[in-house]
């Protein structure tokens, strides 16, 4: 997506998470409900961009992301919070962590699961050529 220049521009992870608020961290084997369950955008670059936006700054995301249906939802949150994007479409599978929040320790657990496309450097130079078409290819 293209627009008026940003003031941050970020380049980083972008993931969706999942999570599971508990009373207290699961014993193995241990079966329970847990208070609430949320899936919400997550990664380092992507929660920077969205928090700035809501907060008014101009801010752009810069990388990959799949297209798979996790990808689509991402990027139709950083519309929705006014995040400029310019995410080349490599992989199969968005990267997700599923976060368990205990409540009892004021703790979170956090289990990663990468996509199957380490971000590469041509893919930032595929992003960023799409926002400047007559850029040179080295970013």
């Amino acid at each position: 997506m293209a627009g008026a220049d940003p003031s941050v521009l970020a380049v980083g992870a972008v993931c969706m998470d999942t999570m599971a608020v508990v009373d207290h961290f699961p014993s193995p084997d241990e079966k329970m409900r847990t208070q609430s369950l949320t899936h919400i955008p997550g990664g380092n670059a992507g929660n920077v961009c969205s928090n700035l936006a809501r907060l008014g700054v101009s801010v752009m995301i810069l990388g990959n992301l799949p297209c798979d249906s996790a990808g689509k939802a991402l990027r139709a949150d950083f519309d929705a919070t006014g995040v400029l994007h310019s995410l080349s479409c490599h992989g199969t599978r968005t990267p997700s962590s599923f976060i368990i929040v205990d409540t009892a320790r004021g703790s979170r657990t956090i289990l990663h699961t990468p996509s199957d496309h380490d971000q590469t450097v041509e893919d930032l130079t595929e992003a960023w050529q799409s926002l400047h078409p007559a850029a040179s290819t080295s970013v």
